[in-house]
């Protein structure tokens, strides 16, 4: 665990990451949904059946830019929060509790998992690319989740 010394007394360090809108993430998306676009445009199946498929993906990429890019669907995260290994994260409905499930990808470039927030059934993922946050918030999460992720993603922290 990651720790500052202040004054005689050993404080914790709050590691906040404030998400915002990704440009990056906006044109990573508009790259999958027109590579799928082609991919339906080349197969060799029934119209009927492309047109179905291409009004799926538009559905599918309109969710996804409302909740990962905008930010403005009610489980879209505005806030992560990480003090002495415990979660808590901001939606637009309010702070929880969360505790990580799963696999996390943690990279110079990404950080992916998915959160178990407390009273919700489904889990929100966290998706944060370079343009997500301010650079030192988000370089400050990384090395956390890099150096420490065996007590950030610990099992034993979980509710159940």
């Amino acid at each position: 665990m990651i720790q500052c010394w202040n004054g005689g007394v050993i404080n914790p360090t709050l590691y906040e990451v404030n998400v915002q809108s990704s440009l990056q993430l906006l044109w990573l998306l508009l790259l999958c949904l027109g590579a799928a676009l082609v991919a339906l445009w080349l197969a060799d199946i029934a119209t009927g059946i492309k047109w179905l498929a291409v009004l799926m993906l538009v559905i599918l990429s309109r969710r996804y830019f409302v909740q990962f890019v905008s930010l403005n669907h009610p489980n879209s995260i505005r806030v992560v929060r990480l003090l002495d290994d415990r979660w808590r994260i901001k939606t637009n409905k309010g702070w929880f509790r969360a505790w990580p499930e799963g696999e996390a990808v943690v990279t110079s470039f990404l950080i992916a998992c998915r959160m178990k927030l407390e009273s919700q059934r489904r889990p929100v993922y966290l998706i944060l690319l370079p343009d997500s946050a301010e650079v030192r918030e988000l370089h400050g999460l990384r090395l956390k989740l890099m150096l420490d992720s065996h007590h950030c993603f610990n099992p034993e922290n979980s509710p159940e």
